[in-house]
């Protein structure tokens, strides 16, 4: 995902997200997060967040580790299903959030 000042994106094997700041040191840039499970009937928010990219200089990375229920584990529901989306987001800036994402690895 991007927009004009970097871009972002997810790794699901380490539940990763990476962001990447193109445009200069003092952007405020982010990847906005959130993360779903499956409670048997329909899916709930459980967690939501951000990996900030402000402090990178220009054409670095940063990443943000979480750690995430896996698609096929038993989740705090005691039922299966885990998945997550994000955006980039810039000053007031938002880029449209990814489709879902179920994290299997």
């Amino acid at each position: 995902m991007s927009v004009t000042s970097g871009n972002g994106c997810f790794r699901k094997y380490g539940d990763q997200f990476w962001v990447r700041n193109w445009d200069s040191p003092k952007v405020s840039l982010e990847v906005r997060w959130q993360n779903e499970l499956w409670d048997g009937q329909r899916w709930q928010l459980y967690r939501l967040g951000t990996c900030s990219a402000y402090q990178l200089n220009t054409g670095q990375w940063g990443v943000c580790n979480k750690d995430f229920y896996e698609n096929t584990s038993t989740n705090a529901y005691k039922s299966q299903g885990s998945r997550v989306r994000w955006q980039i987001v810039t000053g007031t800036t938002f880029g449209a959030w990814s489709s879902w994402h179920l994290n299997d690895q």
